[in-house]
């Protein structure tokens, strides 16, 4: 578009403008104004009606939810044994609900009553999906006594998902700890499963650390799992620096990979 197409352009438009001003403004003035606002004051009583009515939901919601906070408050509080507790869990309808009583009875537990609720949690009927519930345990033991999480994954199946949720929250608060018994427990060939659960927990704190690991990882699928889960954390930082940090990697592939990541992220 050259200057003069450009500048009607803008003409145009502006021009557009001030008519629709001239126009609104002579409504206004119209005889017909005054009807019009006859007209439409009977609905704007109804919608005064209907905003008081608003506002008395609102304050029956806000009612409500202070009443559930203070519920959740006494939950916390609750010093009924841990078993009675799960059996009330259990049987909540509400997820969120569920899983906040669930949390609050982790933050009670000592590293010896894990087992036992989870136990009785894996074995009672539950009214909605179990698994998150599950993983906040794990996940909760592991925080506090990881070794007693592995060793009983260990003695009920040896999973594999709840090595690396053990392993990633261990890492969380003991990278070198979660380090050393991914290296010392597996004994397979290609990548270690473990070690991109210890980068999945290390990642959002020490990238160091996990690019690291993530260099010592042959190519697999475990490997781009680990790159995804730095992808995340450099995300977190901001898209500049996401962008900058694959040029302090001298890892080719790696560099590759993270380029790829990040660019498949931004887009």
């Amino acid at each position: 578009m050259n200057r003069n197409n450009l500048i009607f352009t803008h003409t145009a438009v502006f021009a557009v403008g001030i008519a629709g001003a001239l126009i609104a403004s002579g409504f206004r003035n119209s005889p017909d104004a005054a009807s019009a606002d006859a007209a439409v004051s009977s609905p704007r009583r109804q919608s005064l009606a209907d905003t008081a009515g608003r506002t008395g939901d609102l304050e029956s919601a806000r009612a409500a939810r202070s009443a559930k906070s203070d519920g959740r408050a006494s939950a916390s509080r609750d010093s009924r044994p841990p078993a009675a507790r799960v059996a009330d869990i259990v049987k909540i309808t509400d997820t969120f609900d569920r899983q906040r009583a669930l949390m609050d009875l982790i933050e009670t537990l000592g590293p010896d009553q894990f087992a036992a609720v989870i136990d009785q949690f894996r074995d009672s009927p539950h009214l909605g999906e179990a698994r998150g519930e599950w993983e906040l345990l794990i996940r909760g033991w592991a925080k506090v006594d990881p070794m007693g999480a592995l060793a009983y994954n260990s003695e009920h199946g040896n999973s594999r998902d709840a090595n690396s949720t053990i392993l990633q929250s261990w890492a969380n608060s003991d990278a070198a700890a979660a380090e050393r018994w991914a290296t010392d427990h597996y004994n397979g060939k290609g990548a270690n499963p473990y070690m991109a659960a210890v980068i999945r927990g290390v990642a959002g704190d020490d990238l160091a650390t996990a690019t690291r690991l993530i260099t010592a990882m042959p190519l697999s699928r475990e490997r781009g799992e680990a790159i995804d889960a730095i992808t995340r954390a450099l995300m977190m930082q901001g898209p500049e620096a996401a962008m900058a940090y694959p040029g302090t990697i001298t890892d080719d592939a790696l560099r590759g990979g993270l380029v790829s990541s990040i660019a498949d992220r931004l887009v």
